[in-house]
């Protein structure tokens, strides 16, 4: 089961233990026994309890009783957390009192009081103290108002000024932002699954160095970003190289981990590499969509990659809103029509991931309206679908992204993304330079150099 501190704090809430302390890994509390049980939580902190929480269960697991979850919680008076933010070290303070969680007001909210909350919360300094509604306004009650600190003590009921449970019709919900507030993305990939490992720390974005970086790694990114599991793809750092500084380096994850921060690494900001060496990688839950074997990129047969491979779509059940979510997707204008049973644009190969879609036409994604889990489904690729669509227009940010080098991966496996067609770069010194070859009639044919701009899949 993927567990992380948001899973955590509603178990000790659910269990009226206030809140996490710490979530140890590896069964620290011994090995349990029966089922284990296979759905992935994406709690919000906002559920009372775990059962209340969004269950994903279609994911690629391969937990054991090695992997049991483990909680300490505390329900200590005056404990401290921070809610609605972009971690645990960002968001609106509350505290915990006589066995709920309550708000803090205050009508002249300080950088130095906020520097008390980081302290006590360990993380780090305050960089910002704000009373607006960035957080959003809470519903319970009101434990404290107006605290009054000096910025050095270690707890917030230390402050010389503590009024407790007043009722000030002045005072507003204050929250903090803390330099231990850290983030993790994948920017440049076309997808939140897919791309260079980049972390917010101390205020800016940086990223992570290869040195040592391993399948393990890579799993923690995966997992603390609910992406599934890392794929084992070699993707190219050579295009797109990252800004700023380069936060980690060394890492050395065990990969049951729940943030890649938690992992052995040299210390924040203290490295020996370049931006050449930034990783990149990919998620088993990176999509794409494609329609290929047709005379230009918005007519097709239907194919979605997913789990590092690409597959088709059965054409038994789909219909016209599931098809304009295609086309939609793709930008591609409106339906024309629907290709069953590759009669236009051929049988594909590989696994047929999706069958039975229930679109209405609204969605954003094909995936979005999937009724069954990848892979399921009792189809053979002579059903396999094909749509045209009425346009074959190229955006500005397509032309952009026509550019990624995360499709790099394709030419190292000699796929061409638009035709479907097996090519191959020849004559250059690297597997991905040289002169374009498309594998035709069992003979490699040198491709024309043309001014019509390629265009790339649609990705989520």
């Amino acid at each position: 089961m993927y567990f992380d501190l948001e899973d955590a704090n509603v178990v000790c809430e659910h269990l009226q233990c206030g809140t996490v302390t710490s979530i140890p890994g590896g069964a620290h509390f011994g090995k349990g026994a029966g089922p284990v049980w296979k759905e992935s939580y994406r709690c919000r902190r906002n559920e009372t309890r775990l059962w209340d929480c969004p269950v994903s269960s279609w994911e690629q697991f391969s937990c054991s009783h090695e992997n049991d979850a483990s909680v300490i919680c505390t329900d200590e008076n005056w404990s401290l957390r921070l809610t609605n933010g972009g971690s645990w070290c960002d968001g609106r303070v509350e505290i915990y009192h006589n066995g709920s969680w309550g708000r803090l007001q205050d009508r002249h909210w300080t950088l130095n009081d906020a520097n008390v909350v980081c302290t006590q919360l360990g993380c780090g300094e305050a960089t910002a103290a704000y009373n607006e509604s960035k957080d959003g306004e809470s519903e319970g009650p009101v434990w404290v108002n107006d605290v009054q600190c000096e910025g050095n003590e270690l707890q917030l009921q230390n402050c010389s000024l503590f009024t407790l449970n007043s009722s000030l019709t002045d005072s507003m919900d204050v929250g903090v932002l803390c330099s231990d507030h850290v983030q993790l993305r994948l920017a440049d990939g076309g997808s939140p699954c897919t791309g260079r490992v980049e972390l917010y720390y101390n205020g800016t974005w940086g990223s992570v160095c290869d040195d040592s970086w391993d399948l393990a790694d890579a799993d923690v990114v995966c997992k603390q970003l609910g992406c599934g599991k890392a794929l084992d793809l070699a993707l190219p750092a050579s295009c797109g190289p990252g800004s700023g500084p380069v936060w980690l380096d060394e890492l050395k994850c065990s990969s049951n981990e729940s943030f890649l921060w938690e992992c052995p690494s040299a210390s924040w900001g203290n490295h020996d590499c370049s931006h050449k060496e930034d990783v990149r990688i990919m998620c088993s839950e990176h999509k794409e969509l494609r329609l290929v074997n047709g005379k230009h990129r918005c007519e097709g047969r239907v194919e979605v990659f997913y789990n590092g491979t690409w597959g088709t779509v059965c054409s038994d059940t789909l219909d016209g809103p599931d098809a304009e979510v295609i086309c939609k997707q793709l930008q591609c204008g409106p339906l024309s029509s629907i290709d069953y049973y590759a009669q236009s644009f051929g049988e594909g190969s590989g696994p047929i991931w999706l069958d039975g879609m229930e679109c209405i036409s609204h969605e954003s994604f094909l995936w979005q309206c999937q009724k069954e889990p990848w892979g399921k489904h009792n189809c053979e690729h002579r059903e396999d679908a094909g749509v045209v669509c009425s346009e074959a227009k190229v955006t500005k940010e397509q032309h952009h992204r026509s550019k990624d080098c995360i499709r790099e991966y394709d030419c190292k496996r000699g796929l061409s993304p638009d035709s479907g067609h097996w090519l191959r770069l020849f004559g250059g010194n690297t597997n991905c330079s040289g002169r374009v070859e498309i594998l035709c009639n069992n003979s490699y044919r040198n491709r024309p150099l043309s001014r019509k701009k390629d265009s790339i899949a649609g990705t989520a």
